[in-house]
């Protein structure tokens, strides 16, 4: 119970940088770093698929609602939240994890934890300006916009992290 308000209260709380700050500072005017993606990233493993489907649907939804997007978002987040499952299983098989209930930057290591976001953020960035554009023809403009996206985020959700968890641990 004690996680379940931590984590509502942390997803609540990126949405309330992304919307009352950060999408006032988009770079050139084309990209802003969803930094909401990040809470999506670091929820706990043991969801099942259907009710994290749902909750990022959802998610992706109250921030578009906000933007007066289109379903973007939702879509996008949807979509991660589609893959997350089998990149989750792949990546602790691989990585040999020893906690498979929680995301933590504490417990992974810095290495680690950037192996398994990365993607994450690539997924749902490439996959919300190919649902923008909606054009093969632009697929140069949406690799380096998701590219400069996934750069932008990660900084802005490591600095997060740091500041809200504390500084982390060395890599393993």
């Amino acid at each position: 119970m004690i996680d379940l308000i931590r984590y509502t209260a942390w997803l609540s709380v990126l949405m309330l940088v992304q919307v009352l700050l950060l999408d006032q500072m988009a770079l050139l005017g084309l990209i802003s770093p969803y930094i909401y993606v990040f809470g999506l990233a670091i929820l706990p493993v043991g969801l099942p698929s259907w009710l994290f489907m749902t909750f990022a649907f959802g998610y992706g939804l109250t921030y578009d609602a906000f933007t007066a997007n289109w379903g973007y978002h939702a879509l996008a987040c949807t979509f991660l939240a589609y893959i997350r499952p089998t990149w989750v299983r792949w990546y602790l098989l691989k990585s040999r994890y020893d906690d498979p209930g929680s995301i933590r930057l504490n417990s992974l290591g810095w290495a680690r934890f950037l192996t398994y976001t990365i993607p994450l953020f690539a997924i749902h960035q490439f996959s919300l300006y190919f649902f923008e554009a909606l054009a093969f023809s632009e697929l140069h403009w949406i690799f380096l916009r998701s590219l400069a996206g996934v750069l932008i985020l990660l900084l802005c959700s490591l600095g997060l992290y740091t500041t809200f968890y504390g500084s982390a641990h060395t890599s393993k």
